[in-house]
């Protein structure tokens, strides 16, 4: 890290001076050329997280509204209120092979996919998986949703995937899954004694009729030698 510039406060001291307004972070002046994590606070006092390796570049650009309409909830901000009204500030300074663990560091600190947040979207890191905010899952669902979806009344031939072959390793993940997979059904004698618990296909596999398991599974077919019944609820064996 830079020696000219200010150490921070730990997470949880910093977090409490942001909560009480005493947070007093590095000026826009000490951005150059630094690689870090930054903030933007909007107006309405709601904040987004970001990280750069070239941070005064990236403001710049964010004030001319470029690379972030990826970022909706970010640009609609910065077009309604404008840039100037915003405050640009550095967090943390750091390497940038660090740059994904420390930005989601201080998403987590912010809560910046929340109600108060500007970012859509967590950082993924090598111990947490990134996820989407809830205003961000519901505009994709809206965008796909009725007419808006590409296969939309579609049917058989009509869908875009009709007659694609799937590749090697597309038909190798799919046995995998469901060799993992499956409805557990287990099989009792005509006296109630349970004689064996495994998937249909294994019962399938040994010559019994699957649909005539499912059928008596479901009441519809009376037993005659063996009877089966379903745990109803499918699970994965380990």
């Amino acid at each position: 890290m830079n020696s000219s510039i200010p150490e921070l406060p730990s997470p949880s001291e910093l977090a409490q001076r942001v909560q009480s307004g005493r947070v007093n972070l590095f000026s826009l002046n000490s951005m150059k050329k630094t690689s870090g994590i930054y903030k933007i606070t909007s107006p309405s006092a709601r904040v987004y997280i970001g990280q750069s390796i070239n941070i005064e570049s990236r403001i710049k650009s964010y004030k001319k509204l470029h690379d972030c309409k990826k970022q909706p909830r970010l640009y609609n901000s910065l077009k309604i209120y404008g840039a100037n009204a915003h405050i640009f500030e550095v967090i943390e300074a750091c390497p940038v092979e660090q740059l994904n663990e420390r930005e989601r560091h201080w998403q987590d600190v912010f809560c910046a996919t929340g109600d108060a947040g500007m970012n859509c979207r967590l950082t993924t890191t090598t111990d947490r998986s990134g996820c989407h905010s809830k205003a961000s899952k519901m505009l994709m669902s809206k965008r796909q949703a009725g007419s808006n979806n590409p296969n939309f009344g579609k049917r058989g031939r009509q869908t875009a995937t009709f007659g694609r072959k799937r590749t090697n390793s597309e038909r190798e993940a799919i046995r995998a899954f469901q060799s993992t997979r499956g409805r557990i059904v287990q099989q009792f004698n005509l006296f109630g004694v349970l004689v064996k618990e495994a998937r249909i296909r294994d019962f399938a596999a040994q010559g019994h009729s699957q649909g005539n398991i499912s059928s008596c599974c479901n009441g519809r077919l009376k037993p005659i030698t063996d009877m089966f019944l379903s745990t109803r609820k499918p699970y994965a064996i380990h």
